[in-house]
């Protein structure tokens, strides 16, 4: 049997498991609408998971304790738009939804 994409899955409202084993990010502090969130490290990349009661625009604000010079979000159609600050992003996202910062 072949496993399908769901492109529109049901909201999550708490987390679904708590992920005790991986370690914090050494690179950065992440806040969404002033609430620090843990940012979790693998060997691969960094990541967050906000949880959120509804569809309102998120603000992040995401420290980076190395310097960089840009911010590219993916997938490109989100058209996030970051303004940068020495070592600080700030963003906004219009709804919930997977995206990804890369950059130099």
């Amino acid at each position: 049997m072949a496993v399908r994409y769901n492109p529109n899955p049901a909201r999550i409202t708490e987390p679904l498991y708590q992920v005790k084993e991986l370690e914090k990010s050494p690179l950065y502090t992440v806040l969404c609408g002033g609430k620090e969130l843990t940012v979790y490290h693998t060997d691969s990349f960094d990541y967050v998971i906000p949880v959120v009661d509804d569809d309102s625009p998120l603000d992040f604000q995401v420290n980076v304790s190395k310097n960089f010079q840009k911010a590219v979000f993916r997938p490109a159609k989100t058209n996030v738009q970051a303004q940068i600050s020495g070592r600080e992003l700030r963003f906004q996202l219009k709804k919930p939804g997977k995206v990804t910062r890369a950059g130099r």
